[in-house]
């Protein structure tokens, strides 16, 4: 049995629409309008962790950054806002200034802030709605 689930830098995106947004801001699309554009990707999806994360009973904990060019957190964020919405037992953290390797883009620094909060979530401290 799995008691909670702590999630890094994405999974809530098919990995169509995570793909699509990875090659747009590697080719210098900004992050909003390669969100936007994901957004309405049609192509193939691959895995898409939508049926899955809506039959979630366990409490999850999703750690995003606002600067990652590698997977859409403003789309993950938006889908698992919407899951908590419906009751899922999700909770969420997003670092404005990090990256997808948890790095602060204006210090080059790994932004550990997350690492307590994710530790009182763990422990059961930071109950879910």
């Amino acid at each position: 049995a799995i008691d909670a689930v702590v999630s890094m830098s994405g999974g809530a995106s098919s990995v169509g629409v995570s793909d699509r947004f990875d090659d747009l801001t590697a080719s210098g699309v900004p992050i909003d309008e390669a969100a936007e554009r994901a957004r309405s990707y049609r192509g193939p999806q691959g895995y898409d962790p939508r049926r899955d994360l809506a039959r979630m009973r366990q409490p999850a904990l999703w750690v995003f950054g606002a600067k990652d060019i590698s997977n859409p957190s403003s789309l993950d964020l938006a889908a698992v806002k919407r899951l908590a919405a419906r009751g899922r037992p999700f909770r969420w953290i997003l670092l404005p200034n990090t990256d997808h390797e948890m790095t602060d883009i204006t210090t080059h620094e790994f932004d550990s802030s997350w690492v307590e909060p994710v530790r009182k979530f763990i422990r059961g401290t930071v109950p879910c709605p």
